[in-house]
């Protein structure tokens, strides 16, 4: 635990980022893992935007030094992209987990509610939802029988 001299390290470092950037690094980062090349096409269709709207946020991302990207050619995120990137997902991961199996969400809505999140979270924060979800899971009965109490 940090002390209170200490400022705690928040997961997302890039407060001046709008919700659509967070987006868009994160449908970058998610494209890529998935085994392909991220395209503003891709972007698009994740966003359900045009690619003429895409343009104006690669652009600042880009000028932000998150992304690399030509005309027409695939995007590619930077260190720091990827670093906020991977933060993003893991984050609205571990949110979708407790959507679904602590608040019984199905699937899509959970990942759905966890898409929802936008903001700066403490650096242990997807780490300690994590360790509830894998509690709720290990001890189903329990929680069940909580849930109606």
């Amino acid at each position: 635990m940090a002390s209170k001299n200490q400022k705690e390290k928040l997961i997302f470092i890039e407060p001046e980022l709008t919700v659509t950037q967070f987006d868009y690094l994160a449908i970058i980062h998610e494209v890529r893992r998935e085994g392909g090349a991220a395209k503003s096409s891709d972007v698009a269709a994740a966003a359900g935007v045009t690619r003429s709207t895409v343009s104006t946020t690669l652009k600042s991302l880009k000028a932000a030094g998150l992304i690399t990207c030509e005309s027409y050619g695939p995007i590619h995120l930077t260190t720091k992209g990827e670093a906020i990137a991977q933060n993003i997902c893991a984050m609205r991961e571990a949110l979708a987990d407790i959507f679904e199996d602590v608040a019984g969400l199905d699937e899509r809505s959970a990942h759905r509610a966890a898409a929802a999140f936008k903001g700066a979270a403490p650096e242990q924060a997807a780490e300690q939802l994590a360790l509830l979800r894998r509690f709720v899971q290990k001890n189903k009965k329990k929680w069940k029988k909580f849930e109606e109490d």
